[in-house]
């Protein structure tokens, strides 16, 4: 081999060991980009990035579970809703004429579960009178 032959190889390598330390500065600016992107996600914790994405899915199931929880207790609550009371009304008036004004009252308390409801009648005096389908006051 003659001394141009071993110059031009020496100056290939060189050149080839330029390119491979341009690579891995290249490589490594990236990577260092990757870690300070990593470290923003994960709130500065020292945790895999693979860790983090496990114990977001655990917190994201957590949630879907908290949110059916909540729209299970609503539809109880519509259902309790539909059975509550939505028009009450009261009407007084004069039972037994004669004794002094409207003593007497009817009350009406209707809701969502049963078309009658319910209804009540005081009247003066110690009679009581009840109207079908419920229970009197005394």
């Amino acid at each position: 081999m003659t001394a141009t032959t071993a110059a031009w190889i020496a100056i290939a390598a060189a050149a080839v060991a330029v390119v491979a330390v341009g690579i891995a500065l290249w490589a490594l600016l990236g990577l260092r980009r990757a870690r300070a992107a990593q470290r923003v996600l994960l709130a500065g914790e020292r945790t895999d990035l693979v860790d983090f994405a496990v114990s977001l899915q655990a917190r994201i199931d957590d949630l879907h579970r908290a949110v059916d929880e909540v729209a299970a207790g609503l539809a109880r609550v519509d259902r309790r809703v539909d059975g509550s009371l939505s028009n009450t009304s009261i009407v007084r008036y004069d039972a037994y004429e004669g004794t002094g004004g409207q003593q007497s009252a009817s009350v009406a308390l209707l809701d969502g579960e049963r078309p009658l409801g319910r209804h009540r009648a005081m009247l003066a005096g110690p009679l009581v009178a009840c109207h079908s389908p419920v229970t009197c006051w005394h």
